[in-house]
C-alpha cells in the first residue's frame, strides 16, 4: 500500500470511476494515519486530547511490586522527571527545596502520573501547574515506598514542576512519570533530572529507557 495523489482530472464530471481511483480512495486514508511517504502529515491540533481510559497493568520495577487495574490514561510514557538530592556514595545533599526544570504540555486533557520516592526522612514531593500548586505528596519517610498514581488536568502551553522539600539534608530520589493516552505519544521519551551535589544543582536532560 502506498500513498497516491488524485489528480483533479479523475474527480471530472466525465471521469471514470475505475478501479485506481476507487484504490487510492481506501488506501490513501489508511496511509495519512501511518505517516506513509507522499501522505499529508496530521497536525497535533487535529489529535485527540489526552483522556481517562483503559486499565493496565503496572509491572514491577526496581523493587516496587506490580499495580494491577489501574484505570486512567497510562499508555504512553510521554515524559519524566527526576529530584535526586546527593548521591549515595558522596552524600552531598542539601536541606533545601530542589526545583525541577519545567515540561510544557502540547495537548490538553487528563494526563496519568506515577510518584515513587526513596528517602531516608521526611520528604514532600509538590506539582505546579504554571505557577499554581496542583498535588502534595504524603511525607515520605522509608527507604523504598510503592508508587502513588493519580490523575491532573493540563491545557495545552500550560507547564509542569516538581518541587521536593525536606526538612533534613538526606539523600532523596524522586521520580514522576507522565502518560498520556493519546495516540501521538512517543513510548520512549525524553526527561528529565535535577541533581544536587556538593553545594550546586545540575539540570539535564536526557533519554527515558522505558518502554511498552
Amino acid at each position: 500500500m502506498a500513498y497516491r495523489t488524485i489528480a483533479n482530472a479523475e474527480l471530472g464530471i466525465d471521469a471514470p470511476i475505475d478501479v485506481a481511483l476507487m484504490t487510492s480512495i481506501r488506501d490513501n486514508q489508511e496511509a495519512i494515519g501511518l505517516g506513509l511517504s507522499g501522505a499529508p502529515k496530521v497536525a497535533i491540533d487535529a489529535l485527540e486530547d489526552s483522556i481517562t481510559s483503559n486499565t493496565v497493568t503496572v509491572p514491577d520495577s526496581d523493587g516496587f511490586p506490580e499495580k494491577t487495574g489501574i484505570n486512567f490514561s497510562q499508555e504512553h510514557i510521554i515524559y519524566g522527571i527526576q529530584v535526586t538530592n546527593g548521591s549515595l556514595s558522596s552524600g552531598q545533599p542539601t536541606a533545601s527545596d530542589i526545583t525541577s526544570l519545567q515540561y510544557t504540555f502540547i495537548r490538553s486533557g487528563t494526563y496519568g502520573f506515577t510518584l515513587q520516592v526513596k528517602a531516608g526522612s521526611g520528604v514532600i514531593v509538590k506539582l505546579f501547574n504554571n505557577t499554581t500548586l496542583v498535588y502534595t505528596s504524603p511525607s515520605y519517610s522509608s527507604v523504598s515506598s510503592d508508587p502513588i498514581f493519580f490523575t491532573l488536568d493540563y491545557a495545552k502551553g500550560q507547564k509542569i514542576k516538581m518541587v521536593v522539600e525536606t526538612a533534613s539534608n538526606l539523600y532523596y530520589n524522586a521520580a514522576l512519570l507522565v502518560y498520556s493516552s493519546n495516540p501521538f505519544a512517543d513510548p520512549v521519551s525524553v526527561g528529565q533530572n535535577s541533581l544536587h551535589l556538593s553545594g550546586s544543582q545540575f539540570d539535564t536532560y536526557s533519554y527515558l529507557g522505558f518502554g511498552e
